[in-house]
């Protein structure tokens, strides 16, 4: 299976248990601290595929033997010395915020294509997307302040949501939530990765 389709599957089996929660929620069947753990579980498990995504990506195309758009600059026989070289000695790679992903694609793709071709736009709304990942991992006071500082604030939303669960849930335009978009945007960037 593809990584684009494997991280499109993972995307609607969320979805699937999002939408699910939400109308045990408007029958009074689930709590608000419940629908806010499910919005957060969710968005963790779409954003953790968008990640491992990326890195499949990565790797797929160290190894691939000709493609369109992608100039290696160092050529892999296999996905297993391409991940060694890419994780260098650590047992995970870290390719967000996205500007760590154009750092690892100068290395290995001329003109870091396709990582490079991604807007601006897109590379920001992936950053925003580890920011509500991390408050909702961590939970810490750094990570709390920066989704706070990254998130809410700029967008004059610090008055009315306090929680990454509450901005998840809450209404981006007529019918999609911030989750919507966000999650929306993810498919759209991994589409011009793929």
């Amino acid at each position: 299976m593809s990584s684009l389709k494997a991280f499109h599957n993972s995307v609607k089996n969320a979805e699937y248990f999002r939408k699910k929660q939400g109308l045990f929620f408007s029958r009074n069947s689930l709590s608000k601290r419940d629908i806010h753990l499910a919005y957060e579980t969710v968005f963790l498990s779409c954003f953790v595929s968008f990640e491992r995504f990326l890195e499949n990506q990565f790797i797929y195309f160290m190894c691939a033997k000709s493609h369109s758009v992608v100039k290696r600059r160092i050529e892999f026989k296999n996905q297993e010395i391409a991940r060694e070289m890419l994780y260098h000695k650590h047992s995970y790679i870290d390719l967000v915020p996205y500007y760590k992903s154009l750092k690892v694609a100068d290395l290995y793709f001329q003109g870091g294509k396709p990582f490079r071709d991604l807007d601006i736009d897109l590379q920001k709304n992936i950053d925003h997307c580890q920011v509500i990942r991390n408050a909702i991992a961590h939970k810490s006071k750094s990570s709390l302040s920066a989704f706070n500082d990254k998130i809410l604030t700029p967008y004059g939303l610090a008055r009315n949501i306090k929680t990454p669960a509450e901005y998840l849930r809450s209404q981006f335009s007529l019918n999609e939530t911030r989750f919507d978009n966000h999650i929306s945007i993810l498919l759209t960037a991994a589409i011009k990765l793929a």
